[in-house]
């Protein structure tokens, strides 16, 4: 067992694929993944991996390029531990990382509204609408007009036949009366039996003629009274198409009433959403000025931590010139090297807080356009299908301990703040006749 595995350090293997490189893991904050060396050119660290993973990004060829580490392991003499630089790298990688997907979520919101408005445009035309109605009017109008003029000819053809039975009935009436006469003729004809019987005979025979046109007339006032009732038949059948017609235009109004409600809240919910996506594009441009901020930041500590360490020299300088006063400048060397490991420890927890305040916006602001995306296409096309084109998994796993718990926001200081109260202080100078000069005097 080595000595770092007995002081309860635990080594964690690279999952980049293909590194054979070991992580040293002392049991605090979250296990690292990636030993960030960099490898034939390319540098292992949690975007790559997802590139690889991707197909994005293909890794050369073992021992193509030499080997370099962006992590000091504390060998040899002079090395010095970079957290900062480590967490600059991670951090201008999350920052393009960001970028990129904002810049193609972006990208695919404006081609979906441009679709969304285009459907919206041509399902709430009013000028197509107003023509669909006026086809529906001038329809119904045709209809009621064949309807109507179907009744007339109906109503004619009623009159007519009325006429025809008048004129019957007037024929049955002459008929009756010609039949009275001829039986008062048959009386007289019948005491003249014997004298006048031949023109008995012919009586009889025009008798029957008389009846048999009688009938004639009988049966055509019966055909005309049937077409009579016919012809009612269909006036009473145009009627109710007519009402059936009337019935179907004010339908037609209904609807026409129906869609304009509808376009006007289809307008009223297209200016919602623009108003929604407007507020979706500043929280982005907040992201990015905050993500500036940090940078400029981060300037700021390096600067403060180039200043500690030009300091650091001049103590240690001031050590070998002043041998009178070496225990106070170590004194003062170790209160700056304190001082210097804290601001750096302050600063890579401000790193990390402002990380996962990030993550934490990018995800909720992710979620809310997926959700109002999938709400604009259920109610304009029915239910839609998974969204299988989210850049989810294109991002870094958030921190379980920054999506539930936030640092308290009241104790929060900017790196300048800090960087501002901690500037290096002067050596001090042994008073009495053995004091240190002043190399400004």
């Amino acid at each position: 067992m080595s000595e770092s595995q007995s002081a309860g350090v635990e080594l964690i293997a690279c999952e980049m694929p293909g590194c054979v490189h070991v992580i040293e893991y002392a049991g605090v904050g979250r296990k690292p993944k990636y030993c960030t060396r960099v490898v034939d050119g390319v540098v292992h660290n949690r975007l790559n991996a997802q590139k690889v993973r991707n197909g994005t990004l293909t890794l050369p060829a073992p021992g193509s390029r030499p080997e370099r580490s962006d992590i000091n392991d504390g060998e040899g003499p002079g090395s010095v531990p970079r957290p900062v630089s480590l967490a600059r790298a991670g951090i201008e990688a999350i920052r393009d990382e960001i970028g990129s997907q904002l810049t193609a979520h972006q990208t695919w919101m404006s081609g979906a509204t441009a679709r969304l408005e285009e459907l919206l445009a041509a399902a709430t035309d009013p000028d197509a609408a107003a023509a669909e109605v006026a086809a529906a009017h001038r329809e119904a109008r045709t209809r009621i007009d064949a309807a109507e003029a179907s009744a007339e000819d109906a109503l004619a053809r009623a009159r007519a036949a009325e006429a025809d039975a008048t004129a019957a009935a007037t024929g049955r009436a002459e008929a009756e009366t010609a039949a009275e006469d001829a039986l008062a003729e048959r009386d007289e004809l019948t005491e003249q039996r014997d004298r006048y019987a031949g023109l008995l005979a012919d009586r009889d025979a025009e008798l029957d003629t008389v009846r048999a046109r009688l009938d004639e007339a009988d049966l055509a006032h019966r055909q005309a009274v049937a077409e009579r009732d016919q012809l009612a038949e269909q006036l009473t059948a145009a009627r109710s198409e007519r009402d059936r017609a009337t019935a179907a235009l004010a339908e037609l109004r209904e609807a026409h009433d129906a869609l304009r409600a509808q376009y006007q809240q289809a307008q009223a919910e297209r200016d919602t959403a623009r108003t929604e996506l407007t507020a979706a594009r500043d929280d982005a441009a907040a992201q990015r000025r905050r993500a500036e901020t940090l940078d400029r930041d981060r300037y700021a500590a390096e600067q403060a931590r180039d200043s500690l360490t030009t300091e650091l020299a001049t103590a240690r300088a001031r050590t070998d010139d002043l041998a009178q006063a070496a225990a106070e400048a170590r004194t003062a060397q170790a209160v700056t090297a304190a001082e210097n490991t804290a601001l750096t420890r302050q600063l890579a927890h401000d790193v990390e807080v402002e990380r996962r305040h990030g993550e934490e916006r990018l995800a909720d602001l992710r979620e809310r356009h997926a959700d109002e995306l999938r709400a604009l296409r259920e109610r304009d096309d029915g239910p839609a299908p998974p969204d299988t084109t989210r850049p989810d998994t294109a991002l870094p796993d958030p921190d379980p301990a920054a999506t539930t718990t936030k640092a308290p926001r009241t104790r929060r200081r900017t790196t300048t703040d800090r960087s501002a109260d901690r500037s290096p202080r002067k050596a001090r100078r042994r008073p009495g006749p053995e004091q240190t000069p002043d190399p400004q005097e």
